[in-house]
């Protein structure tokens, strides 16, 4: 696993399921090189999103490691973690999840805010990334104003404004047309391939499957070529 961009170790994963407990993922293994872009599907409850929600350090697991840009998380503290995180991942969700008081250009500005980022070369990015995304024309333009398939294209170019190592996509397609789907699909490959980026993408559509470079799906709790 050396030089993976993410690295997941022997990560197991045990929900409670009535007077029992239910494995989501029993000891996976999972490497990611930056610029590789890996689908995973899976049946419904099978443990998808708790894949993610572990590669993307939103959730500490009882047993296994999860190596970002190289580094073990499992010992580092709880602001160590957020900081990793701030660092290093970008997530994109099924419903974009936009903040409904701010434009399209101001989703991606905010973003740099966080990183401590200001002014024009912020601006001049955020732009870029919103071109890059098909939607440059809506930058001044609120969510609730916004199609289902620019809100998602905005969502795209916003986790590509953190600059992260790993990007991680749960069901980014779900919700879309056949051709809508195809277009975000061809972003999230736009990102991997040309900004070196890992990319992790869980789901049922078969859009992201057209631009993997692997395709794994996970079955009782174990990750099999698919």
């Amino acid at each position: 696993m050396t030089g993976a961009a993410l690295a997941l170790r022997g990560l197991h994963v045990e929900v409670p399921d009535g007077e029992r407990t239910r494995v989501l993922l029993d000891g996976v293994d999972l490497a990611l090189a930056p610029g590789e872009l890996v689908v995973v599907t899976g049946a419904s409850g099978s443990g998808k999103s708790t894949l993610l929600t572990y590669a993307g350090l939103l959730r500490r697991p009882a047993r296994g490691e999860v190596l970002v840009a190289g580094a073990p998380t499992a010992g580092l503290s709880e602001r160590a973690r957020t900081a990793a995180r701030r660092e290093h991942v970008a997530l994109v969700y099924q419903s974009a999840n936009l903040l409904p008081s701010l434009t399209a250009r101001e989703q991606l500005e905010l973003v740099a805010h966080v990183r401590g980022e200001h002014g024009a070369a912020a601006r001049r990015r955020a732009d870029e990334l919103l071109a890059r995304a098909h939607v440059a024309h809506r930058a001044d333009a609120l969510p609730a104003r916004l199609s289902g398939g620019e809100r998602q294209r905005v969502g795209v170019a916003r986790a590509l404004m953190a600059r992260p190592t790993v990007l991680l996509a749960d069901e980014p397609t779900a919700a879309l047309d056949p051709d809508l789907s195809a277009e975000i699909a061809r972003l999230l490959a736009s990102a991997a391939r040309d900004d070196g980026v890992a990319t992790l993408v869980v789901s049922h559509d078969d859009a992201p499957l057209a631009h993997a470079d692997r395709h794994l799906r996970l079955t009782q709790g174990a990750l099999v070529a698919g």
